[in-house]
């Protein structure tokens, strides 16, 4: 007989014998809580139970908090009330034998636990689950657990409590044999926070998995199929059930807040699976969308059924259909089928999602809505789809511009979601020339759009910008902010940037000098040479008035430090008595270190000693080279008022003392290629810019300053791939296993690894730093045999040396684990002939530390219990010391590895934890 069949069937019989010692009643779960005081919370118990074991119902369930205090008992509270006044829960429609059971209860913690722990861990336990689940071995005898965690940062104050996602769908559901299964949790976080799914073994208690449990695909059951879990919607689908049954699975929820993990909670999940013929009904849904905040939403989503005799009921969960006095976060929920919100049926059937949004419903996590269509089968079966919904800030409105004091002022129109608390002002952005694109409804940001930010958190609708200069034409956009803040008002998070402006461009006066050219001639560290130009001013209309500013006129030249225009300081200056002789609009400046830094230029200009204004700041192109193999990569990098259109590289070779053209670029760096090792190679960039002003003449020619290097080989060889071998493969041969780990790999002999001269071989005896523990010159030999004591547990690096002396990444890590070799027998005979008088594992076993192991009757009566990995049960009851009759034991338990992450528990034997033991005293 095949061993799994052997037993499942063992435990079957096991779970029948225990049936009468144990309450059978819990399907499906979950716990959740709420904060309504700092240290306060009010916590919510869900579950979902056969109504046919009303001799199991609970009208109380406990609760372990968690942080030291007695568990409590929290009392049901929904549901028609007994005789006694005691709710009795809620039976679901259709005659489905389920109970939904709601308990709520309140606790006040003293505060954050004790170091280092930063949560407490709320769960609830109680025996037992349902006895016909089929991918638990014994579901009957295996309690029923679920958790929360409760947030407590010690930091709290720039992080903020946490409250636990909702699971608006419920965590029970109909599934349908040779039909693909969908369920959706309908998850909504009252913080905003971003949840990330992940499918679990279902918990018997905590940090315990679940005894015996197999996954819904495992094939045992009729045939392959496939689980899947979205980790971002929580949506599962098992394609496609392939027996009749129920099943438990279960995921866990984490919770992010600016990188943090708040908190996790359990669900405990069961699908119903029926065989009956016929199919689910089919959803016809929207796009995902996004709507900007003050906006109506407003779709039909439709479902019909393939049969036209079925009735289809359609219904929605979500964020937005959610009732505000459990979610007071937004002040307009939507309504979905109708505005009762109220499930509509027919076939087909269409509802109508009406959602007519606010401000306070901006957030940066999309919001999920999940549509049901349900046939009115004898098993109703279900399709389900989720439709996920960006709410986002809308644009700034009429930004417009003018001339205020020689700079540019912007103002725009009261913004219609500044007065929430979410919103965070307004950034200003600029850039040279239009970009007059119209955003995309659901466009935000102007990432790409060549704007810059200059200014952001303006609580105000206009704004002066300072940094305005004459030349441009000057564009502008203002975009919205919002985002949550942490309790100190210090950090940010779920931050959301609104759509938009309009564009609005100007030009300012040309009243003041342009800054047209600041070029290097002449490239030292002690005497080179540096030209600067400029253009004067324009007179007449709204240029300069020389009336008002009369003459004489004088032109001041500044240098400053690198392109921040650093301890600026005047090195040149002219003085005309009339504007028609002020033609002084070139310098060269002199002995200072074009080699080594780039220098910052400014010119202002004066009236009658008053002084008109300044030229914008203009700073010379600075190259830097950065050799390595056969290359030379070229970055450069400027501040200038004037756009850049392109750049030409020239280059000078070994001892040549010409430049050459080699390339043209608009970007500023350039990796140039194809280059002999060891070669000096010299390099000058010219740049060509204009000004958007037609009154200017382009382009603009700027040279860099002359910049040499060498390029040599500073890349290590390709990390060579690891394999392992042992003898883990033979586990059964005592004599010939050897505690050796045999490493082989791959000489690479193309560009990948030609010059490699020799290998280093690293090690860890667990996930730790690695050690170097032996090296190999030369490229012949590619294995190498690590001769270890008791274990084979470890991790392994190899790389690759070149002739230079560059390694290889430490990147290929292999790590293998020991193999326990841990197996019972199923008969022993403890009569005292000296053979087989003891029930022990056979031999040899290895890596195996401790057992964890109980022997039972086929009533359930527990009759031995040890840890010790040998057993030695000589079939006797451990209680009393008397001799246990022939016959079927069960045993149920863990076996502990030794692995590199600690101690590991399996079960025994592995997966179905359990067995059974024939005990035969014979004569």
């Amino acid at each position: 007989m095949n061993k799994r069949i052997a037993c499942v069937c063992c435990m079957l019989l096991f779970t029948l014998a225990r049936v009468e010692l144990f309450a059978t009643h819990n399907r499906a779960g979950e716990l959740t809580y709420e904060f309504t005081h700092p240290n306060t919370l009010k916590v919510t118990i869900t579950t979902y139970t056969k109504i046919s074991s009303y001799q199991a119902d609970r009208d109380s369930l406990p609760i372990h908090w968690g942080d030291g205090s007695p568990d409590e008992y929290l009392y049901r509270t929904n549901g028609p009330t007994d005789n006694q006044g005691y709710p009795g829960g809620d039976a679901l429609p259709g005659g489905v034998d389920i109970k939904k059971n709601i308990y709520i209860g309140v606790h006040t913690y003293p505060g954050s636990p004790a170091p280092p722990n930063n949560f407490y861990v709320i769960s609830m336990t109680d025996p037992n689950r349902n006895s016909d689940i089929v991918n638990i071995a014994n579901s009957v005898g295996t309690p029923f657990y679920i958790e929360d965690t409760i947030f407590y940062p010690t930091n709290v104050q720039n992080i903020g409590y946490n409250h636990s996602p909702i699971m608006l769908n419920p965590p029970i559901d109909f599934a349908n044999v040779g039909d693909t299964f969908l369920h959706n949790p309908a998850a909504y976080d009252p913080d905003g926070d971003s949840l990330d799914f992940q499918q679990i073994i279902p918990k018997q208690g905590l940090g315990a998995d679940v005894n015996g449990y197999y996954s819904p695909a495992d094939p045992f059951f009729g045939g392959p199929s496939t689980e899947t879990l979205d980790h971002h919607t929580g949506q599962y689908m098992w394609a496609v059930p392939q027996s009749q049954g129920i099943y438990n699975v279960a995921f866990i929820v984490r919770e992010y807040r600016r990188g943090y993990l708040l908190g996790t909670l359990i669900r405990d999940m069961q699908i119903i699976v029926k065989g009956d013929n016929t199919h689910p009904p089919h959803l016809v849904m929207p796009h995902d969308t996004c709507v900007r905040a003050g906006d109506l939403l407003r779709v039909n989503v439709t479902a019909l059924d393939p049969s036209i005799s079925r009735i289809v009921t359609l219904s929605g969960y979500g964020g937005p259909l959610s009732d505000r006095s459990v979610f007071p976060d937004s002040l307009s929920p939507a309504t979905f089928p109708n505005a009762a919100n109220t499930p509509v049926t027919g076939n087909p059937v269409t509802g109508v999602f009406n959602w007519p949004t606010v401000c306070l419903d901006i957030r940066s996590q999309r919001y999920e809505v999940v549509f049901k269509a349900q046939n009115d089968y004898t098993t109703p079966l279900t399709d389900v789809k989720a439709w996920l919904i960006d709410v986002i800030p809308p644009p700034p409105l009429n930004l417009k511009a003018d001339i205020a004091r020689k700079k540019v002022r912007l103002h725009w129109n009261p913004y219609k979601c500044e007065p929430t608390n979410i919103f965070r002002g307004f950034s200003v952005w600029k850039r040279v020339g239009s970009n007059n694109f119209t955003p995309a409804y659901c466009e935000t940001g102007l990432d790409g759009k060549g704007y810059t930010m200059i200014a952001d958190k303006i609580t105000d609708t206009s704004y002066l910008d300072l940094s305005a200069v004459g030349g441009q034409q000057l564009c502008y956009r203002i975009l919205a902010h919002f985002s949550q803040k942490s309790p100190n008002g210090l950090y940010e998070y779920d931050k959301v940037v609104s759509v938009p402006s309009n564009e609005y461009c100007i030009y300012l006066p040309y009243d003041v000098p342009v800054i047209t050219n600041v070029s290097v001639t002449n490239t030292d560290a002690a005497v080179g040479k540096m030209v600067i130009k400029w253009t004067k001013p324009r007179t007449g209309g709204t240029d300069l008035d020389t009336i008002l500013n009369p003459p004489p006129y004088r032109f001041d030249l500044y240098r400053g430090f690198g392109f921040s225009f650093g301890a600026a300081r005047l090195i040149f200056s002219v003085t005309r008595g009339s504007f028609s002789t002020l033609i002084d609009t070139v310098y060269t400046d002199t002995n200072i270190n074009t080699q080594d830094s780039a220098f910052s230029y400014q010119v202002q200009f004066y009236s009658a000693s008053d002084t008109v204004g300044a030229s914008g700041m203009a700073s010379s192109v600075y190259l830097n080279v950065y050799p390595s193999d056969t290359k030379m990569r070229l970055k450069w990098s400027y501040n200038v008022p004037w756009i850049q259109d392109s750049f030409q590289i020239f280059r000078k070779d070994g001892s040549s003392s010409l430049f050459h053209y080699i390339s043209t670029v608009s970007a500023s760096t350039y990796i140039d290629t194809a280059l002999t090792n060891d070669s000096t190679y010299c390099y000058y960039v010219t740049a060509f810019g204009h000004y958007t002003s037609t009154f200017i003449q382009a382009p603009l020619v700027n040279l860099s300053e002359v910049k040499c290097g060498i390029p040599i080989d500073t890349i290590p060889p390709c990390p060579p791939a690891v394999s392992i071998t042992n003898d883990c493969g033979n586990p059964s041969c005592d004599t010939c296993f050897a505690y050796v780990n045999n490493l082989t790999w791959q000489n690479f002999t193309d560009s990948c690894g030609f010059n490699t001269v020799k290998y280093r071989i690293y090690y860890a005896p667990d996930s730790g730093a690695m050690t170097l523990i032996d090296t190999f010159v030369g490229i012949s030999n590619t294995s190498f045999s690590h001769v270890l004591s008791t274990s084979l547990a470890g991790c392994y690096v190899v790389t690759a040396v070149d002739r230079r002396g560059n390694e290889s990444y430490k990147v290929n890590k292999i790590c293998i684990d020991d193999c326990p070799n841990y197996m019972l027998p199923n008969t022993f005979s403890p009569n005292g002939d000296g053979i087989n008088d003891l029930f022990t594992p056979l031999h040899p076993y290895r890596f195996v530390t401790r057992v964890y192991l109980k022997i039972f009757t086929r009533w359930g009566e527990k009759v031995f219990e040890t840890t010790d990995p040998e057993i030695k049960w000589d079939g006797k009851d451990q209680k009393t010391g008397k001799d246990l009759s022939d016959g079927v034991y069960f045993y149920s338990g863990y076996f502990y590895e030794q692995t590199l992450n600690g101690e590991v528990r399996k079960p025994l034997p592995h997966k179905s934890g359990g067995g059974f033991i024939h005990l035969i005293r014979g004569k």
